[in-house]
């Protein structure tokens, strides 16, 4: 009996269980329900918060490089500054200098000019006298002309008398000879006259 007792029991409390079970069964589906709405929010809350984490991640990267960005452009500013500052210096001093040297070019070119001046009176004098040389040159190439042309005419006209003098000498030879001869004649005839007058006598 005891055990059918425990056993009838048991089977009670089932099926209070399961009457209970069955009360509970729309609130365990409304509490379920409500449990994975909760944590379908909370998942979607998570993963907003980690979009959001990430989100703020890169922002914060992204304000980190800015900054970084602004400290190199600043840095590059100060830089630009001393490298400008540095450069008019330089400015300065090759502005000093090329004035120095355009003051030291301008007082060749001043020197120059001068020494042209004074060579442009040189050459001025050199060629007023060469003019001068050249024309008493041509004056003295005329006069040697002249004397060159009278020196062949007087040889010409010696050459010519020399000839003459020949020529007259060669006359004079055959005068000389002619003479001779006349002279010979002269005394044959009158030898023979003498002989003509003998035999007349």
């Amino acid at each position: 009996q005891s055990l059918t007792q425990s056993i009838e029991e048991l089977e009670k409390k089932s099926k209070l269980l399961k009457k209970e079970n069955e009360t509970l069964l729309p609130e365990r589906d409304i509490v379920r329900n409500q449990h994975d709405e909760i944590i379908s929010q909370l998942n979607q809350r998570m993963a907003d918060k980690a979009g959001k984490q990430i989100t703020l991640n890169e922002t914060r990267e992204k304000l980190r490089e800015t900054n970084q960005e602004i400290l190199d452009v600043e840095q590059a500013i100060i830089q630009l500054k001393e490298d400008m500052i540095e450069e008019r210096a330089n400015a300065r001093l090759e502005k000093k200098r090329l004035k120095d040297t355009i003051a030291d070019t301008q007082e060749k070119i001043k020197s120059q000019k001068e020494a042209n001046e004074d060579l442009k009176k040189q050459i001025s004098t050199l060629m007023e006298e060469l003019l001068e040389s050249d024309t008493r040159n041509e004056e003295q190439r005329k006069t040697i002309r002249r004397s060159e042309n009278m020196v062949e005419r007087l040889e010409s006209q010696v050459n010519q008398l020399e000839e003459q003098l020949e020529k007259e000498k060669q006359e004079n030879v055959q005068l000389d000879k002619e003479g001779d001869r006349l002279k010979e004649e002269y005394a044959s005839i009158q030898s023979n006259l003498l002989d003509k007058k003998a035999e007349l006598q």
